[in-house]
C-alpha cells in the first residue's frame, strides 16, 4: 500500500510499505476514507519530535472503516473511528505523560490506506449495532 512516510527534516515522500497485519487480540485494521494534515503534522515534519526515524508514517486525523479485527475484538458492536485510534512512538506529549492519545509500543501514523489501530477496544468509540 502507499503511505506518505516521514525521511528526515522537511522531507517527506509517498512510499510503498507493507500492509498491516492483526498482531494483537485486540488490533483493528483500518481503510481511510479521508484524512488531512494539521499542525502535529507540521511539528513532525519540521523535525520538532526528536523520536521521529526515517519511514515514519505520518498522520492522525482521519475517517475509516474498520476492515478487520482482532480475536480481542467485541464484534457485536460498531465502531466509531476517532482520532484516539492514533499513535506514534512513545510520544512525549502524550504517550509518556498519559495524556489524551497514549497507547504503548510502535504504531505508525495513518497517511496510508490500511493503517493499524492497536488495542481497539480501549481507542475506539463504541455505539451499539
Amino acid at each position: 500500500m502507499k503511505a506518505v512516510t516521514w525521511c528526515a527534516k522537511n522531507n517527506v515522500k509517498v512510499e510503498n510499505v507493507a500492509d498491516p497485519t492483526i498482531t494483537n487480540p485486540r488490533d483493528a485494521i483500518i481503510k481511510i476514507t479521508s484524512t488531512c494534515i494539521c499542525g502535529s503534522d507540521l511539528h513532525l515534519y519540521d523535525g520538532y519530535i526528536p523520536t521521529m526515524r526515517p519511514g515514519d508514517i505520518l498522520g492522525h486525523e482521519f475517517m475509516g472503516e474498520v476492515v478487520e479485527v482482532g480475536p480481542g475484538v467485541d464484534r457485536s458492536k460498531t465502531f466509531m473511528v476517532t482520532d484516539k485510534a492514533h499513535a506514534l512512538r512513545q510520544c512525549i506529549n502524550c504517550c509518556r505523560k498519559g495524556g489524551t492519545v497514549s497507547v504503548p509500543g510502535v504504531y505508525a501514523g495513518i497517511i496510508d490506506k490500511f493503517p493499524m489501530g492497536p488495542f481497539m477496544n480501549k481507542s475506539l468509540t463504541m455505539r451499539s449495532g
